[in-house]
């Protein structure tokens, strides 16, 4: 039988996983994966700081493991793959903008059989994590998790959901998943989709400085742009609670390729976003490398797990 669409593929792909995932846990022990893994214990209720917000409150043991897929890519594999074989493990996606997040989270919704978020429910920081707060409960319920927010926002929901989980009846546990993306490359990536695909709902001031496409003739503006970005990866030198898997954009696809050779079918690959230069090709001149350095060093650390005294970095 010819399937007609991508999303008919999709559908079937994601019932069949779905159920080799659901009768493989049951058959088989996950207690060496358990025994690998700490989690914490929450010993009262969910405390009342978590309702309204605050994490003044919140008494979590830091026990986790930072697992790099450019350094221990089988390891990264079977963690991931553990969760998809328990029902009651959650992924908290960290989708840091332009890094493949909506390739990637929509390559596994079907396989979790979950449907896709929309744009309001994941995006975006200050505006989002309010929501978040308000219905987290709905938020950690979902197998995958997607967040696009800062890093300090991320600590949040996860510290959340870790002890909203640990307060079940049942023995629910999660792991986080980051992908991160060289900072020029993202940057000049951040910049294609908003002068490009956003061009038409930009003011017409962003307008005017996507036509220009120079970062001379605007350097106020990008200058901005690159004091957000140096925030950004500042923030990914985070700590969790739970273990947390950090995957270069570059090695999107050599992940899913090992990941495919753990389960019975191909997987279905996720809409990707691709970039468009018809108004502004921009390229990044050496005085914005420069002040970019930050968030290279940055990115650096967080994929690499370099000794910040070692290498004399800040």
């Amino acid at each position: 039988m010819i399937l007609g669409s991508q999303k008919a593929q999709a559908f079937v792909v994601g019932v069949l996983l779905s159920a080799y995932l659901f009768t493989t846990f049951r058959a088989r022990s996950l207690e060496s994966l358990s025994e690998r893994i700490a989690y914490d214990n929450v010993k009262n209720n969910l405390p009342q700081s978590l309702k309204n917000g605050s994490k003044d409150n919140l008494n979590v043991t830091r026990t986790s493991e930072k697992i790099l897929f450019a350094k221990s890519a089988s390891r990264f594999v079977e963690v991931f793959f553990g969760c998809l074989f328990d029902q009651n493990c959650h992924v908290l996606y960290h989708h840091v903008q332009k890094t493949g997040g909506t390739f990637l989270a929509s390559t596994f919704y079907p396989i979790l059989n979950q449907q896709p978020y929309q744009s309001h429910e994941w995006c975006c920081t200050d505006v989002f994590i309010q929501s978040f707060h308000t219905n987290f409960t709905e938020y950690c319920d979902k197998r995958l998790g997607v967040y696009e927010v800062m890093g300090s926002q991320f600590e949040e929901v996860v510290e959340t959901c870790h002890a909203y989980y640990n307060n079940q009846t049942k023995s629910h546990r999660a792991i986080a998943l980051v992908t991160v993306r060289e900072p020029v490359e993202r940057i000049v990536s951040s910049i294609h989709q908003g002068c490009n695909k956003g061009y038409n709902q930009s003011s017409p001031e962003m307008q005017a400085i996507c036509r220009q496409c120079s970062y001379h003739k605007s350097a106020v503006h990008w200058d901005g742009v690159v004091k957000s970005t140096n925030q950004v990866y500042a923030e990914l030198n985070y700590e969790l609670p739970i273990d947390w898997l950090v995957l270069d954009s570059l090695m999107i696809d050599r992940f899913l390729q090992l990941l495919e050779k753990r389960l019975p079918v191909p997987i279905q690959r996720g809409e990707s976003n691709e970039e468009k230069k018809d108004i502004c090709d921009f390229h990044v001149p050496s005085g914005m490398f420069k002040k970019l350095i930050p968030a290279k060093l940055a990115y650096q650390k967080v994929l690499m797990d370099a000794d910040p005294d070692a290498m004399g970095w800040p």
